[in-house]
């Protein structure tokens, strides 16, 4: 399930773009892609921090021998990436 810790980001997108609010669409996208390029590099690992982050989960240790694990500098960008959507707000 890929970006799944995003979804309530997501959806918005689409709604746009069902409008045919394209531009806005485009927007909000531009907004989120660096969280969604640092998810897809990081894979699992960062789905499941994020998913950790706020709340849903009650841990982000992952049973892949192949994921990568998240240093200080990998979770303090991911602090400045959460820190420009509000939603955010009050995770962990």
């Amino acid at each position: 399930m890929p970006a799944t810790p995003l979804v309530d980001l997501q959806v918005p997108i689409q709604d746009l773009i069902d409008e045919g609010a394209w531009d806005q669409a485009r927007q909000l996208q531009d907004r989120l892609q660096p969280l969604l390029s640092y998810i897809s590099q990081y894979g699992v690992s960062m789905v499941k921090e994020l998913l950790y982050r706020r709340g849903i989960i009650v841990s982000p240790t992952t049973c892949d021998p192949q994921a990568i694990l998240l240093d200080a500098a990998d979770h303090a960008e991911l602090d400045v990436l959460m820190a420009s959507f509000p939603v955010f707000a009050g995770a962990r």
